[in-house]
């Protein structure tokens, strides 16, 4: 339901105004103005900031769709011989011209005609230029951007580079001349010195869209939303809508604009805030006016003043002793800390892990910072400088540290097979192992080279329901996978009696390795190998010998409680007692 009709006529009505004196003041025709009170058009919002300053109420009342409204006690009743220009807000001069030309409108109609009859005849003739050559700088805390899985940032020759997650294709970033670059959640988004966005990553039709604005001057990114303002001051936006990130979308008079995962921010021309979306701290904005820079997270809004003051709004977390942030150029926030960047390149950290805050405060002559949710990157203009989590090698700039995560699993099935829990699934290229976890009491897990694992079903319990995970595991050029699970109960089996005619079976697992093949083997590849054949690590004994290892790496000197090319029943392999010995490791 469309409240702001209603409120509209409610103000009228109370101060004893008509149609057309509320019109004049918009300066506007009152058959305009009888369209909004009855809901048939909508107000733009320099509007409804007029009709907020008119009846001295806060333009949020209006602009929120909400059926309450502010009305003041009057000690007179207004009448339409008020100057109308009284209530105009001073500022107001377009308002004020409009009204002028509206009394004066018969004497200029015919000027006005012809004005509009040599206009066009000018703009039919003249040669316009598809954009206008902005030729658009790069400030320094535009040259670095972080998403939680990667890293992104311009060097001194205006050539983007990246490291991290490239799953979406992210970093394929082959572009220069590029004045300023931000990423999503899964794309990356760049500004070129011309006024044109690019992407990498995008979707299709959200990147034909962007590539299609001119004389773009500043822009940035959500989760998955783009905003971008243009040289005029209108706003365009692109991407999930889901929250109203892109709400914004057409709006001018606009001179900046900020993005957070599910938000959108604007500063108007009179440096006034408005916030679409949802996250953290939105309430918080109606505060301020010019603001500087904004970072959010899950859990912090950290707004950066024009003065180059700090404030920030927490969820869940008290700060303590947080230290006095000035002259302060760039902001950036995780989930547990906040971050600033003075004009001098020191960076300034409140977080209570005090070997970060040592590390962050070593950095010189930043020229720029940016976080993802764990981790804090800065750049000096010539590395990348990195504290928090490096999961996906965010802080190894080149093209050889991109990793790409490998697929999940997939047709992970578990199944009761004899005296076992049998975990299968299919292999994933490149991966190095494979890691299995149960919710089983204290928890189980195991890695294994191949795509099969036995457990003990005396593990569970009857009638009880069990996660089982599965990770592929990377290495190099590749990180590892999204987690992969089931849930899976087990049922407790009553085995049918042997007829006396029918032979009894018996399940044999064969241990296909010789010991001079086990003896050699590194210690972890080792125990992966009979986790694999069910051998719980309570049936083995490990014992360090004195010799010490030649390489960097445990290797197994001999093995005691298995024969050569021996078989033998699940049973009795769930029996074994299995001792080891390995060299040990220089300074372990």
């Amino acid at each position: 339901m469309n409240y702001l009709a209603g409120k509209l006529l409610k103000l009228r009505k109370h101060y004893n105004y008509s149609q057309r004196f509320v019109a004049d003041v918009l300066g506007i025709d009152v058959l305009e103005y009888m369209g909004f009170e009855n809901g048939r058009d909508v107000l733009h919002f320099a509007q409804l900031k007029t009709l907020a300053r008119f009846y001295h109420i806060p333009v949020s009342e209006l602009f929120y769709n909400r059926p309450d409204v502010t009305l003041y006690d009057i000690s007179n009743t207004h009448t339409d011989e008020l100057n109308i220009e009284y209530f105009l807000p001073k500022d107001s001069k377009w308002a004020k011209i409009k009204l002028f030309f509206k009394q004066h409108l018969y004497w200029f109609v015919g000027a006005f005609g012809v004005l509009i009859i040599l206009f066009f005849v000018l703009w039919l003739a003249l040669d316009k230029p598809d954009k206008i050559f902005l030729a658009l700088e790069t400030q320094d805390r535009n040259r670095l951007d972080a998403s939680d899985t990667s890293v992104v940032y311009i060097d001194n020759n205006g050539v983007v580079k990246g490291s991290g997650d490239n799953t979406n294709g992210q970093l394929n970033l082959d572009y220069d001349d590029i004045v300023k670059v931000e990423e999503g959640s899964t794309f990356t988004v760049v500004l070129n010195s011309s006024g044109q966005l690019d992407s990498s990553g995008l979707m299709d039709r959200h990147a034909e869209i962007i590539r299609k604005w001119n004389n773009i001057v500043d822009f940035a990114c959500g989760d998955g939303h783009i905003i971008a303002l243009d040289a005029s001051g209108k706003v365009y936006c692109t991407g999930d809508n889901m929250y109203g990130q892109c709400d914004f979308n057409g709006f001018e008079g606009v001179k900046d604009v900020f993005a957070t995962d599910r938000g959108s921010v604007i500063v108007e021309n009179d440096g006034s805030i408005a916030v679409s979306g949802e996250f953290f701290g939105r309430s918080s904005l109606g505060n301020y006016e010019n603001i500087q820079d904004l970072d959010s997270s899950d859990t912090l809004l950290t707004i950066l003043q024009s003065d180059g003051s700090v404030d920030y709004y927490s969820s869940g977390r008290n700060y303590n002793d947080v230290p006095f942030f000035n002259d302060i150029v760039d902001v950036a926030c995780g989930n547990d800390f906040i971050a600033a960047l003075d004009s001098g390149g020191k960076v300034h950290i409140d977080i209570d892990n005090y070997l970060i805050q040592e590390e962050v405060q070593s950095w010189e002559n930043v020229i720029a910072i940016a976080a993802g949710k764990d981790y804090l990157v800065g750049y000096d203009g010539q590395e990348i400088l990195g504290v928090g989590k490096n999961t996906y090698k965010q802080f190894e700039v080149s093209e050889a540290s991109t990793q790409y995560r490998l697929p999940a699993v997939r047709n992970l099935k578990a199944v009761v097979d004899g005296e076992f829990l049998t975990v299968q699934f299919d292999s994933v290229a490149n991966a190095r192992a494979y890691l299995i976890e149960i919710d089983v009491g204290t928890g189980f897990s195991a890695y294994v080279e191949d795509t099969i694992c036995m457990v003990d079903i005396t593990r569970f319990e009857d009638g009880r329901t069990y996660t089982i995970t599965v990770t592929a595991l990377g290495e190099g050029e590749y990180a590892d996978s999204a987690s992969e699970s089931i849930e899976f109960t087990y049922h407790t089996k009553t085995e049918p009696e042997p007829s006396e005619s029918s032979e009894p079976t018996v399940d044999i697992v064969e241990i296909p390795f010789a010991l001079d093949q086990l003896v050699g083997k590194t210690k972890t590849n080792f125990e992966i190998y009979l986790q694999g054949l069910g051998i719980g690590q309570d049936q083995l004994t490990a014992i360090e010998s004195e010799n010490i290892c030649e390489g960097e790496e445990a290797i197994i000197e001999s093995v005691t409680g298995i024969s050569d090319y021996e078989t033998v029943t699940r049973k009795e392999l769930l029996e074994r007692k299995i001792t080891y010995t390995y060299c040990k490791v220089e300074n372990s």
